[in-house]
């Protein structure tokens, strides 16, 4: 008698089958006629008998569809930090990236960790397995066995923005004009021609901006607003950490809580700023005294894997750090600009981590990789009420921050300020950096694959090609 012929038999109900003392979980459940859903999810199958099973990996049971992230990480048998830190699980996807590619495998969105944190109540019998109340990861089907999906190259993001164009096109020719909030600050970008202003400049344009930072809060909001939406090059984050191990100055969440806290004050910043969100699986252990300490806590090897990871599916043109130097603000800053560089310079090797190329992954040299200098963190060289002009230095490239974008009827200062407000369990300043003088942010060039200008830079992206006839077949 074989085993369908006997336990999926209608008559025959699971309990009775699988539950009996001669039949094992793997003989049961691991069986090809027996799905994961009519095993693991009965009932009677508690998540630790089915998903911590020597036999069943955490790929095989919290990566399938029909297992939603809070379901899976918030389980008493399972910490969050052990099953965010899982390799297969460590890097952040925008929404939008799922629909136009598959590239970074197993990813974890924003919008997942916030309502893993906000279930809705549900009503009628109880049952802690339920799969309608959460959302799933049906746009994150994981097989190990799958073909390496293709890259999310430039051609894929002129298509991706050409759709947005046209989806805010036919938007602005259907919707009523949008009527404009009195009350508090703004938390989402504006709508109408501001929007539809900002994709046709991305349109204009394939460059890639990366900057890396160590905690939530140690981006240039405004540098980041200028690059994404003044100048529309694609706009990329990476911070090391989730900043759980610093303080919350709003509320009593700590550790774990306070990550899920920071990850979601950063997605509310960049609603303002336009850049994307990824990290790595770098704990914040609290305030370091030095670099050595950091990269022993870390795990200096898997950390700059993470990096070269990084930069290698978002294939940056210009690459930009902390600084280096100073014993200022604790010691992963300097940590993760070292890390930085030396990601910069790796990811163009093919024989530094081959697993990564072998994964389907390319080696990729960026343009240019800078280090920060003056102030930093915050806007320009300093915050609101503090901005004194930058230092002038032939060796260094400044980006003005204080100059007025007639479309978004701002500078970027004041929009970088609005976005780094966001920060509220930092206690940032919810003051708006007003058109009042100079501000700007200060960068030193450290690595470079194009020629230096001769008479100095005027920008990050000097003598980078980031038109958009570099992707496009010539034409006669």
């Amino acid at each position: 008698m074989s085993f369908e012929n006997c336990c999926l038999k209608p008559s025959m109900s699971f309990d009775d089958c699988c539950f009996t003392p001669s039949m094992s979980f793997e003989n049961c459940c691991l069986k090809p006629s027996m799905s994961f859903d009519d095993c693991c999810l009965k009932p009677s199958m508690s998540f630790d008998d089915c998903c911590l099973k020597p036999s069943m990996s955490f790929d095989d049971c919290c990566l399938t569809p029909s297992m939603s992230f809070p379901d899976c990480c918030f389980t008493p048998s399972i910490s969050f930090a052990t099953c965010c830190r899982k390799p297969s699980m460590f890097l952040v996807m925008p929404s939008w990236a799922a629909a136009f590619s598959d590239r970074v495998d197993s990813s974890l969105t924003i919008s997942q960790i916030s309502a893993s944190t906000t279930p809705t109540p549900t009503t009628g019998p109880s049952n802690s397995r339920s799969r309608s109340r959460f959302p799933t990861r049906s746009s994150y089907q994981h097989s190990r066995g799958a073909a390496v999906p293709p890259l999310y190259t430039r051609n894929v993001m002129s298509l991706r923005r050409s759709a947005a164009a046209c989806g805010v096109l036919t938007l602005l020719a259907i919707s009523p004009p949008a009527v404009p909030s009195a009350l508090g600050q703004p938390v989402s970008p504006a709508a109408g021609r501001v929007e539809l202003g900002v994709v046709l400049r991305q349109l204009a344009t394939v460059g890639t901006f990366m900057t890396i930072t160590a905690h939530p809060d140690d981006e240039n909001n405004a540098l980041l607003a200028r690059m994404a939406k003044g100048e529309g090059h694609r706009t990329v984050l990476l911070t090391a950490t989730r900043g759980d191990g610093g303080q919350n100055e709003i509320g009593a969440e700590l550790f774990d809580a306070l990550a899920v806290l920071r990850t979601e004050e950063l997605a509310a910043a960049h609603r303002l700023d336009g850049a994307e969100q990824y990290f790595t699986r770098a704990v914040d252990f609290g305030y370091s005294f030095s670099r050595e300490e950091t990269f022993a806590r870390w795990g200096r090897e898997a950390i700059l894997g993470d990096f070269v990871r990084m930069i290698r599916t978002v294939r940056p043109d210009v690459v930009v750090a902390m600084s280096p130097e100073g014993q200022y603000g604790g010691q992963h800053h300097q940590a993760s600009a070292i890390l930085a560089r030396e990601a910069f310079l790796a990811a163009g090797d093919p024989a530094r981590f081959p697993q990564q190329i072998a994964a389907g992954l390319h080696p990729w040299r960026a343009g240019k990789f800078y280090f920060r200098a003056g102030f930093p963190f915050g806007l320009g060289v300093g915050p609101p009420g503090f901005r004194p002009r930058p230092v002038s230095d032939p060796g260094l490239t400044t980006v003005d921050l204080g100059g007025y974008d007639p479309l978004l009827g701002a500078t970027y200062a004041e929009l970088g300020s609005r976005a780094r407000s966001m920060h509220k369990c930092q206690g940032m300043s919810q003051l708006i950096a007003l058109p009042s003088g100079a501000a700007g942010a200060q960068y030193r060039l450290a690595e470079t694959t194009v020629p230096a200008p001769a008479a100095g830079e005027s920008s990050l992206f000097a003598g980078i090609d980031w038109g958009t006839e570099r992707v496009l077949p010539e034409t006669r």
